[in-house]
């Protein structure tokens, strides 16, 4: 069994949400810190880009109303947006993305379309073992409850000092569980959010 040293949750401001959650209606407002002139490009999560239909250029600091300058997060689905340097292009851009979650309601007779958005900076973990540093990035557009929750447990200390109770060289590691034996874990489940998306 492998132990766990810590996790480290990294980011660095120049975007910032006013707040987390929006009704699909309200204004989508982001506050801005550029070191000099810069643009927003929002991607889906894929990484391909959206067409801006205002001015997406920002400098210095300010708010700015993201569906005024990208119409397209009006459609449910799973963004990131950016601040790059003006004259640089992705993958170079400043600070901590933001994902932009514009969530339906999937379930049975529901109205169609969005029903909220959430807004929060990309967040990756990095796991300190014996073994070396590990980086793991999310699929916060197929498992956002398996973020949240893993996140959430990260910050609090949850899986400090805990083993990985199954390793399968080639396949999978699992831990988080504080029997060690792989039938433990918080106190509580939440639902599976199986997808197609390989995990590298």
């Amino acid at each position: 069994m492998q132990p766990l040293a810590g996790l480290a949750i990294l980011l660095v401001s120049v975007l910032t949400p006013t707040k987390t959650w929006f009704a699909p209606d309200q204004p989508l407002t982001v506050n801005v810190k550029s070191d000099g002139p810069a643009q927003l490009v929002l991607t889906d999560f894929l990484g391909t880009k959206l067409e801006a239909k205002g001015s997406a250029e920002v400098s210095g600091e300010g708010a700015k109303d993201i569906r005024q300058i990208f119409p397209r997060i009006a459609d449910p689905g799973a963004y990131l947006l950016y601040v790059v340097p003006k004259g640089k292009d992705l993958p170079e851009f400043q600070g901590t993305p933001l994902v932009i979650s514009v969530r339906e309601d999937k379930r049975r007779g529901a109205p169609g379309g969005p029903m909220v958005v959430k807004v929060e900076p990309l967040r990756y973990a990095v796991m300190h073992t014996k073994s070396g540093d590990m980086t793991m990035a999310f699929y916060y557009d197929v498992a956002p409850h398996t973020v949240a929750n893993f996140l959430d447990l990260a910050e609090h200390g949850y899986f400090d000092g805990l083993m990985f109770h199954r390793i399968v060289p080639g396949f999978v590691i699992q831990g988080g569980d504080p029997r060690g034996d792989g039938t433990g874990g918080p106190g509580y489940q939440i639902p599976a959010e199986f997808n197609e998306r390989p995990h590298l």
